[in-house]
């Protein structure tokens, strides 16, 4: 039976520094859908698909845990995802903030392959299902960000119920994390 994930580049990236991020974002924030659930890899393949199976869909609700704060992953400049330590005031201020951005265009306006994350791209994601992101052109930002990550364990899923509320898949099994793997390559649907 076909497991379904969503790990939304789970979130993303954490800034530590405030008014540079603000000035780079302001625009009209990105919502996950309703029943959509999404997966992301270490290696920045990321992969989403409409849950439209009530059943398959409460199934994987099961395997969930809600998300209570704002979720943080950015790739490095090899493209490698990390989980950004969100724990502090500030760092949960930012991600915040990056959560209601849209979603980034790279630097030389060209969108990343709609399978990988980009190379120094950070994303984040709120428990109501807002997403955003950027692109982190300053090195010293980048750096700095990067200093308050951990490399991502292994292929992560996130899922929105009906309501648009984010929840972690449990991908701790190895049938969960074959299917999160199968979903992150599977280009988005959003």
């Amino acid at each position: 039976m076909r497991l379904n994930y969503f790990v939304s580049a789970v979130c993303i990236a954490a800034l530590a520094i405030g008014p540079a991020f603000a000035a780079e974002t302001a625009m009209t924030p990105g919502m996950m859908a309703p029943n959509m659930m999404m997966a992301t890899t270490p290696d920045g393949h990321m992969g989403s698909m409409m849950m439209t199976d009530d059943a398959m869909t409460s199934k994987m609700m099961g395997m969930a845990t809600p998300v209570t704060g704002c979720m943080m992953m950015m790739t490095d400049k090899d493209g490698k995802m990390s989980m950004v330590d969100t724990s502090s005031a500030d760092a949960m201020a930012e991600c915040n903030k990056l959560a209601m951005t849209p979603a980034a265009m790279p630097a030389d306006d060209n969108m990343a392959t709609p399978a990988m994350m980009a190379p120094n791209m950070a994303m984040a994601m709120m428990p109501d299902g807002h997403m955003g992101s950027m692109m982190v052109t300053d090195p010293a930002m980048a750096d700095t960000m990067m200093g308050m990550a951990k490399p991502a364990p292994g292929c992560m899923m996130m899922m929105s119920d009906k309501d648009g509320k984010m929840s972690m898949i449990d991908t701790s099994s190895a049938d969960a994390m074959a299917e999160c793997n199968k979903l992150a390559m599977t280009p988005p649907a959003m």
